[in-house]
C-alpha cells in the first residue's frame, strides 16, 4: 500500500517469502520436538522452496525469484 511505501508486487513478494519462512519455522519446531525426522524436514523445506519459487515466478523473472528464495532460505 502507499502508506507502507510498498508496491503491490513488493507486498506480494513479502507475503510469499514470509509464508515460506513461517512454514519452515513450523517444521523446524516439529523437528526439534522429534515429531518429524530430519529427512522429512529436508523434504518439506525443498517442497516449500519449490512452491515459493513457483509463486514468485508468476510475478518476477525466474532468476530474480530464485535469488530471493535462495537468500531467504539461507537464514531459515
Amino acid at each position: 500500500s502507499a502508506a507502507s511505501g510498498m508496491t503491490l508486487v513488493e507486498a506480494q513478494v513479502a507475503h510469499i517469502l514470509l509464508s515460506m519462512e513461517a512454514s519452515i519455522g513450523a517444521h523446524r519446531a516439529a523437528l526439534s520436538d522429534g515429531a518429524i525426522s530430519e529427512s522429512r524436514f529436508d523434504d518439506k523445506v525443498k517442497h516449500l522452496k519449490r512452491n515459493a519459487l513457483a509463486h514468485l515466478s508468476r510475478i518476477l523473472p525466474k532468476p530474480e525469484a530464485q535469488a530471493m528464495v535462495d537468500s531467504a532460505a539461507q537464514v531459515a
